[in-house]
């Protein structure tokens, strides 16, 4: 089995860091729709028939976890498929 690494580059354009997903908290839960079209876009993407997802951005909080501020879908998916880490990019207040 490939690592989680190898294979955010199927689905992702580029991260600045890979952060372990259970430091991630959803600022909303996601549709079981959104969750389903989320899961064809990644296969999709993967195919390169749909272009990469840019990073799941996140803000920290001061409980030392990150809140997702963009990619709430994704980080569930992937959450559900097994993933233990994922791309994102630290917004700065």
């Amino acid at each position: 089995m490939s690592s989680d690494a190898e294979n955010f580059k199927k689905f992702f354009k580029s991260s600045r860091y890979i952060i372990d997903i259970d430091k991630l908290v959803l600022s909303h839960k996601p549709s079981m729709s959104s969750c389903l079209e989320a899961r064809r876009r990644m296969l999709l993407a993967s195919k390169k028939k749909l272009s990469r997802r840019s990073p799941i951005k996140i803000k920290y909080l001061s409980s030392g976890k990150y809140l997702v501020i963009d990619g709430n879908t994704t980080v569930s998916v992937l959450k559900d498929m097994g993933y233990t880490s994922v791309p994102v990019e630290l917004i700065k207040k």
